[in-house]
């Protein structure tokens, strides 16, 4: 089974949706079309329809999901990724096609948009923090950057949401050591 490359995508769609300017309603849009046409991750679906309706109901699920990225409580963020999975009816279920073999949909096929992407992000988080804790998740820490990360590392050391955050704040940070040396 497929499950933590799944559960991977799972984690993609909820950093994009926790990491999206949610001022735009073009920005959440324009992200669940994204999401749903990679077909890189097993358990892809034909492209689904992202109507008017699933960018409002998208628009929701993000600042919950932000919420949960931000929260520095593990109830309170099982609570919001618990209201995420009841609105969005997630049904797990194992399936096979294509040549993917056996794996999870965390949604029944042939539901809204915003549904699949809201339910698979929900369940990929809740099962990371089950795992592991809110210590997976947070904020870029980064010098203005808001993007959310999950951390899916070995050692639990990640606190930037890439690998430009990573340097932009490593070369500030020794470029501020010089200067005081000096």
């Amino acid at each position: 089974m497929k499950f933590d490359r799944y559960v991977s995508r799972g984690l993609d769609f909820a950093v994009s949706l926790a990491s999206t300017d949610l001022d735009a309603e073009s920005n959440i849009g324009a992200v669940a079309v994204a999401l749903l046409q990679d077909e890189s991750h097993p358990g892809h679906r034909p492209p689904i329809e992202v109507r008017p309706e699933d960018v409002k109901r998208l628009r929701d699920i993000a600042a919950l999901l932000r919420d949960v990225f931000e929260s520095t409580s593990e109830d309170e963020a099982m609570a919001m990724l618990n209201r995420i999975l009841g609105k969005c009816g997630a049904q797990p279920y194992a399936t096979r096609h294509d040549d993917y073999g056996w794996h999870m949909h965390f949604a029944p096929d042939g539901c809204p948009a915003s549904d699949l992407i809201g339910a698979t992000a929900a369940m990929s988080l809740s099962v990371l923090l089950c795992e592991y804790g809110l210590t997976r998740i947070g904020i870029c820490e980064a010098e203005g950057c808001y993007n959310a990360y999950a951390d899916r590392s070995r050692n639990n050391r990640k606190r930037y949401c890439s690998v430009q955050c990573t340097t932009r704040s490593s070369v500030a940070a020794h470029r501020r050591r010089a200067k005081q040396s000096v």
